[in-house]
């Protein structure tokens, strides 16, 4: 799915709205669009692109009332260039992002620590942008985690195409213990081998 970077080419996209233009916006928005995506979109995979330093009882439990459904959850860490841990990507069995760069090492910017379960890339990325007035193209390029998490959520959703849902969930573990490669020292992530992990869940 995607307009840029597809990686699950028939999966289909629910965009949920929990902030404004300028990036701002509330917890109790996000939570709002949790049970949204849970209840009535019934999505599989839910791509959460953002981060708090601190966390929220009830952010936790939608969060596990998400996982209780089914659902596999994929967060952005922080851009912070720090170990300190966020949320959502610091709950209990949510799979935290990291950024890399072209050298496929840790970005500048990325976050690392106990609460990143894989990187991707994140450093430059081409994708979908807002358009003023001097642009004649919805395209534009930057850097972030935020970039990173959507490219694993589709290798999540890509696995799940080959193999049911339910088993689906046990193999999104697998695929963070065995199924990818170490990427650098410091992050101490991994990328995820998607033809691996697919072959795997065949």
């Amino acid at each position: 799915a995607g307009f840029v970077h597809r990686v699950a080419w028939d999966a289909t996209i629910v965009p949920i709205r929990a902030f404004h233009n300028d990036g701002s916006g509330s917890m109790a928005d996000v939570i709002a669009g949790i049970y949204y995506a849970v209840d009535v979109a019934k999505v599989n995979v839910l791509s959460m692109s953002f981060s708090a330093p601190t966390d929220s009882p009830e952010l936790k439990k939608a969060i596990n009332y998400a996982q209780q459904q089914g659902v596999i959850i994929v967060a952005a860490v922080s851009n912070s260039n720090s170990s300190a841990k966020v949320y959502p990507a610091a709950e209990d069995k949510v799979l935290g992002i990291a950024a890399t760069d072209y050298n496929d090492f840790k970005a500048s910017f990325s976050d690392y620590g106990s609460d990143v379960a894989f990187a991707a890339p994140g450093y430059y990325m081409t994708s979908t942008a807002p358009r003023d007035t001097n642009q004649k193209d919805h395209w534009g390029m930057a850097s972030g985690t935020s970039f990173s998490t959507p490219c694993v959520a589709g290798n999540v959703v890509l696995l799940a195409e080959v193999c049911d849902h339910h088993r689906c969930l046990g193999l999104a573990v697998i695929l963070r213990k065995d199924r990818t490669e170490s990427v650098d020292r410091l992050l101490q992530a991994r990328r995820v081998d998607r033809r691996c992990a697919v072959v795997h869940g065949l």
